[in-house]
């Protein structure tokens, strides 16, 4: 019986970690799963995952990770989509429209807290006014007190700007209305949805878990250097996800009619 333990990124974790642990799973080989707190709901099928490393780590894997082709046809991903959409028809969440996810970001990355990485507020206007049908889940999760990172929080007024549409559900309301925790919450959000529109990072891996269409953000040099953010990348293999890589501000209109 194996033993698996992680403490580093989250995008390596998805990509390269749990699939070794969910293969173990389906082999009968698997005795416990070790990693960062607040991590159990990626492993929902493990008996025994020990959430006791209290941080992250940088790093984790290969940095193939960023290329455009990574060969991920052995992986064995968790049938993500299945369980949680499954998980929120037995607490009895359902939505009479159809839905869209934005999973956003505003953290120090590569040492520096400006040009960031994330879906600013001018995007956000975008995608909630072409959305006026849709109900929209907002996600952006916080070092600490949602996950645990090696980075810190940049302030964002993204919470207050996107309560101002009826059509919109930002996490925290979300967590205390059916009374989940912050991973589950935005688990079951993808889960439900076809249309995610993500920031390059693990967010954006996390989104391509789910179907659909995924639309990648990043505009700094770092996201334009690693191809996986790209249309069409490899993530694309996960779950036969539509990977839309958007780069520039003028190009969301066009995006977003794909």
């Amino acid at each position: 019986m194996n033993n698996f333990r992680f403490n580093g990124e989250f995008s390596w974790e998805i990509i390269e970690h749990i699939p070794k642990v969910y293969e173990a799973h389906l082999n009968k080989a698997l005795n416990k799963s070790v990693g960062c707190c607040k991590t159990k709901p990626f492993y929902f099928f493990t008996k025994k995952h020990e959430e006791i490393l209290e941080d992250r780590q940088s790093g984790g894997g290969s940095n193939s990770l960023y290329d455009y082709n990574y060969d991920i046809s052995s992986n064995k991903f968790p049938p993500y989509k299945e369980y949680y959409s499954l998980l929120a028809q037995k607490i009895g969440i359902s939505f009479d429209k159809p839905l869209v996810v934005i999973n956003n970001k505003s953290v120090e990355e590569w040492g520096r807290s400006t040009n960031i990485n994330r879906i600013e507020i001018e995007d956000l206007s975008a995608i909630v006014d072409f959305h006026k049908n849709f109900y929209i889940f907002y996600i952006r999760g916080e070092v600490g007190s949602s996950f645990p990172d090696n980075t810190s929080n940049i302030k964002f007024e993204d919470k207050e700007f996107m309560s101002n549409f009826k059509n919109v559900y930002t996490d925290k309301f979300l967590e205390k209305e059916w009374g989940l925790d912050f991973n589950t919450t935005q688990l079951i959000c993808h889960s439900l949805s076809e249309k995610h529109f993500s920031v390059a990072g693990g967010n954006a891996v996390l989104a391509s878990l789910f179907g659909g269409k995924n639309f990648i953000f990043g505009n700094s040099e770092e996201v334009k250097n690693r191809l996986v953010w790209h249309t069409d990348s490899y993530l694309s293999k996960i779950s036969n996800t539509k990977i839309i890589g958007v780069e520039k501000t003028t190009e969301l209109e066009k995006t977003l009619n794909q």
